[in-house]
């Protein structure tokens, strides 16, 4: 699960870029560019940050304001500033708040799969068959699970895309595999496959 967990931080830093541009988030000595991209916006928040978090001013820092003005002055500044440390940590909230229900999902299709395969009922078998371009050997159901995709012919010539665990070696064409039945995951159904053997191997989880 270590990709979708990267993707959701990526995700976040992106978002976090584009925030850091709007102007109420933009260092008043900063000039807009005409056009900055939201990464290096994002690297720009962190490296400002960081230098403000180094340089908070004695006054604010020991509240020994002397004046209403130089108060009001304080106020606004970590209240600026406190709004900026919330958006440098947004990533890791993207992370836990998308990433847990995700890791819940994906628990819950590797253990389907492995009672399916542990009950021995198997929805059919066929020769596997090399896919005809490097593109349908992936999709989102395979990168999003950790999962290998491979093409086999059941033995009235139809094709059905099976899934296989990221770790397990794909079979060669010509090769038997054995089909079982993961039922509809993401809107359509889906079939787990494992190398026709005399005994058929239980997917690992993670």
């Amino acid at each position: 699960m270590l990709i979708p967990a990267a993707f959701f931080g990526v995700l976040g830093f992106i978002v976090t870029g584009v925030v850091s541009g709007l102007p109420e988030f933009r260092q008043s000595n900063r000039a807009p560019a005409s056009f900055t991209s939201p990464v290096e916006l994002a690297q720009q928040h962190y490296v400002s940050l960081k230098a403000d978090l180094s340089q908070i001013p004695e006054t604010c820092w020991n509240g020994a304001t002397t004046n209403d003005f130089q108060k009001k002055q304080c106020d606004d500044y970590w209240s600026a500033l406190i709004k900026r440390v919330a958006l440098a940590v947004l990533p890791v909230f993207f992370v836990f708040f998308f990433y847990l229900p995700a890791r819940g999902f994906f628990e819950k299709v590797y253990t389907r799969s492995r009672k399916a395969i542990e009950k021995g009922k198997v929805f059919s078998s066929g020769a596997a068959v090399p896919f005809a371009g490097e593109s349908k050997a992936s999709d989102f159901f395979c990168w999003f699970l950790c999962f290998k995709k491979q093409s086999v012919q059941l033995g009235n010539r139809k094709l059905v895309e099976v899934y296989f665990p990221l770790g397990a070696i794909l079979p060669r064409p010509g090769q038997t595999v054995a089909i079982f039945e993961l039922g509809r995951v993401l809107g359509r159904a889906r079939y787990i496959g494992v190398l026709h053997t005399p005994h058929v191997a239980v997917v690992s989880g993670v």
